[in-house]
């Protein structure tokens, strides 16, 4: 037997009588059955096996013998030397380095147990928060980190922690150089914990710990530690945030500079790129190989210029960077220390890991593959928050695409258990900020792949998911059947479109999924008006009527006919009889310029004469006038409907019976002095649109509804629009809706109008109005039957009117 086969045979008896004078080291306590360690039940962490004590000072010998051995053997390896070359049989190369590693794991599991402090890995994908010292005086912001789970394993973590810096030949600055060689050997020892770490699927699932566990544990872990959570916004940047905002605290940096996440993503890059063999033979591809050293400066990219995720490699090396140990609050453990082994006088830097806090990870492993979960960068992320008005779009921590109502009633109640903030959002035009779009620590719920529009065989009803108007236009032109929208052309002769709603699929606020239709009339009654405060509607059923071809387009006028246009509006709102003729007069200000848009309809190919009469006399701009026969997809389609898309903005209204002519005057009035503002603001489009609807019919069909709407009481929305370009102007512009809409009542009420009695329409209501303007009456009723169904306020945590 040669020397290799001699030393080899000597390293593995020597580890073998270690072996037999310890017995299986006693597992430590087991956590509080509430709040189970959430590694040891992941499969991620072996739990130590049991020993009779042994004494400290031989057990430190033991593991330093353990380690000379361990590195003896690497060493041989990374000569490049094969066994078999040497007397040595193939596949007995690994046993010593097993053998090594696990009574390592055990000598180290007992001095742990003995001094009652411990240190593991996180490893995962949800976001954390910092921790600050607690005292009487706001304290400073503590960090959060982020792992990334779809790159490392916790073992590869563990592994990286065990080897980088460890012992053994090094480059000079005691940092360990780690061959492919030495990998593969490595990475056989991550092949049998993986099969242990499966085996133990059916014990993650039983013991896996909760949001409200987690919370409570990470708060006991805080008051232990005297300290407090400062949130960090739970992106693909809050690690870097977190430490970045450490870092500024401790003030580890020259010339009191200030760290973002930016620069400490830099700061990363930077630390792995200058050692890649503390990385490299660590980190994988998605198909399970060893990165090359393209791929690894490919990965280093990521780290340094986009959002991606941070994980235990980035921690490994900021700590190294910055020279100070990264220590992370974990639930369910006692806290994770990397960087222990730096020289003591810096830091440490402090961080909470919130797993499952935000429910985000939770979402994509609970859906199904026709749903998805996308996070910022991502093409899907920016189409699927993307909202006609500018102001009411946020970026929240992740989008939630549902692909099907069983996906909305998981995701419903993974977000209901961790009380995290949510949106649902349809089309995309509501003008609240917060109504549709949720902030950096919520999840934004996404209808995009649910479009579908079902006719009815007997073409009597048609099913419609959360679908746009685009898909609505298409389906009235292939199968010349139409479902009414909001307030629309033809609500004079068939009402609201809550009136034609034969059913809703309701998933709510529980997850469970039910129909709603006449025989729930509680829900019924709610979900026409209530918004989004009785759960989420996945899909309506209306009632649908013969579409044939319509008359009608737009006209434009110029400054100098805007009286007599207002006057026109007057006499045809006072004089039309037939539902089948429809106006929508428009006041509005582009750059300085006065001027307005008629919108004529005829549900019918050739109006009869006579009937838009009133407007004659009234002038078109340049004498044109798009008004002709069409479909009604084709007239749809030519209604300008987003002359302002991508400016910040907002509505209001103003509900009355009728449009006096002080009335109308006062509309004139209100557009002649804000459109004299666009050079001071930053105004883009200021618009008063009138909506002279049949006052003494059109709610003849009206059902019994959340929103109040009577032939007994009926009246008529004027709605107000305005758009403008800087954030800074958000409060200036929102008080003018506020004014505009107040001189508007108080003109209508001077004549006779009782506007304060009128319940005001919610799709054009400004996000501060009181509830009572919107329900009236009903609201003790709408109030009842949301606490019976949303009795711990789920829906609470969604923008919207809240009850």
């Amino acid at each position: 037997m040669n020397e290799l086969a001699t030393q080899h045979a000597a390293n593995k008896a020597t580890l073998e009588h270690i072996e037999a004078t310890l017995s299986p080291s006693p597992p430590p306590p087991p956590p509080p059955a509430a709040v189970p360690n959430p590694l040891l039940s992941r499969g991620k962490l072996k739990p130590a096996k049991k020993s009779k004590p042994t004494k400290p000072k031989k057990k430190a010998a033991d593991a330093a013998e353990v380690e000379r051995i361990k590195a003896d053997e690497l060493g041989v390896v990374s000569a490049g030397i094969g066994y078999s070359d040497h007397g040595v049989a193939d596949g007995e190369e690994g046993e010593v380095l097993d053998l090594a590693d696990r009574l390592l794991e055990q000598l180290h599991a007992q001095e742990q147990a003995e001094s009652a402090s411990s240190a593991s890995v996180a490893s995962g994908s949800a976001p954390s928060a910092t921790l600050v010292p607690s005292e009487a005086a706001p304290p400073p912001s503590k960090a959060s980190s982020t792992p990334r789970d779809t790159l490392h394993d916790l073992k590869e973590d563990m592994l990286g922690m065990l080897h980088i810096g460890g012992h053994g030949s090094g480059n000079g600055n005691g940092e360990k150089k780690v061959s492919r060689q030495q990998a593969r050997k490595l990475r056989k020892v991550q092949q049998v914990d993986d099969a242990k770490s499966a085996a133990q699927a059916e014990v993650d699932a039983a013991n896996d710990t909760s949001i409200a566990d987690e919370r409570k544990s990470i708060d006991e872990g805080c008051k232990r530690l005297g300290v407090w959570v400062k949130e960090i916004e739970p992106d693909g940047h809050c690690l870097y945030s977190a430490i970045a905002d450490q870092v500024n605290i401790l003030q580890l940096t020259l010339n009191d500079r200030k760290e973002t996440y930016s620069s400490v993503r830099s700061y990363a890059a930077q630390y792995m790129r200058a050692h890649p063999d503390d990385f490299l033979p660590f980190l994988e591809t998605p198909e399970d190989r060893l990165m090359t050293p393209a791929e690894y400066e490919n990965y280093c990219h990521t780290v340094e210029k986009t959002g991606e995720w941070g994980g235990q490699p980035e921690i490994i090396a900021l700590s190294k960077y910055f020279r100070a140990p990264i220590h992370v609050l974990l639930a369910g453990t006692d806290v994770v220390k990397t960087g222990e082994d730096l020289p003591p006088g810096r830091g440490p830097i402090l961080l909470s890991y919130h797993r499952k806090m935000y429910g985000l990870g939770e979402i994509a492993k609970a859906v199904s593959t026709a749903s998805g979960v996308f996070y910022p960068l991502s093409p899907q992320y920016t189409s699927d928050t993307e909202h006609y008005m500018s102001s009411s779009q946020q970026d929240p921590a992740c989008v939630f695409e549902a692909g099907n109502v069983q996906d909305v009633s998981e995701a419903i109640k993974i977000i209901g258990q961790a009380r995290t903030a949510f949106a649902v959002m349809g089309g995309g035009h509501g003008s609240n900020p917060g109504w549709s779009s949720v902030g950096a620590n919520g999840v934004h719920i996404s209808f995009a792949r649910m479009k579908e529009i079902t006719l009815s065989a007997d073409k009597k009803t048609s099913s419609e998911a959360v679908a746009s108007a685009g898909e609505i236009r298409e389906t009235a032109e292939s199968t010349g059947f139409s479902a009414l929208m909001k307030m629309c052309r033809v609500a004079n002769t068939y009402g609201l479109t809550i009136d034609t709603v034969v059913s809703f699929q309701l998933v709510l606020p529980n997850g469970t999924i039910t129909t709603v239709d006449s025989t729930t009339p509680d829900l019924f009654f709610g979900l026409k008006g209530a918004g989004n405060k009785l759960g989420i509607v996945t899909q309506f059923v209306l009632e649908t009527y013969p579409q044939g071809p319509v008359n009608g387009g737009i006209t434009a006028y110029g400054p100098d006919q805007l009286a007599a246009l207002a006057a026109a509006t007057t006499v045809f709102q006072e004089t039309n009889q037939d539902k089948n003729a429809q106006i929508i007069t428009t006041f509005n200000g582009i750059a300085l310029v006065n001027g307005a848009i008629l919108i004529q309809f005829y549900n019918g190919a050739t109006p009869p004469p006579g009937t838009f009469s009133a407007f004659d006399s009234v002038t078109p701009l340049l004498g044109i006038s798009a008004v002709k026969t069409q479909s009604f997809a084709s007239f749809i389609e030519g209604t300008p409907s987003n002359l302002s898309s991508g400016s910040r903005g907002s509505f209001h209204t103003v509900s009355v019976t009728k449009l006096s002519k002080p009335l109308m005057d006062q509309v004139l009035n209100q557009s002649t002095f804000y459109n004299s503002i666009p050079h001071v603001r930053s105004a883009t489009f200021l618009s008063w649109d009138v909506e002279p609807f049949l006052v003494d019919t059109y709610f003849d069909t009206a059902t019994d509804s959340a929103f109040p709407h009577s032939s007994s009481d009926p009246w008529i929305p004027l709605n107000i629009y305005f758009a403008w370009q800087l954030e800074s102007d958000d409060e200036y512009f929102h008080q003018a809706l506020l004014d505009s809409a107040a001189a508007l009542e108080a003109t209508a009420k001077a004549n006779g109008d009782d506007t304060e009695g009128k319940p005001l329409y919610p799709n054009y209501a400004i996000g501060s109005t009181p509830v009572e303007r919107l329900f009236g009456a009903n609201l003790p009723k709408l109030q009842e039957i949301v606490q019976e169904y949303d009795p711990t306020n789920i829906m609470g945590l969604a923008g919207g009117f809240q009850l």
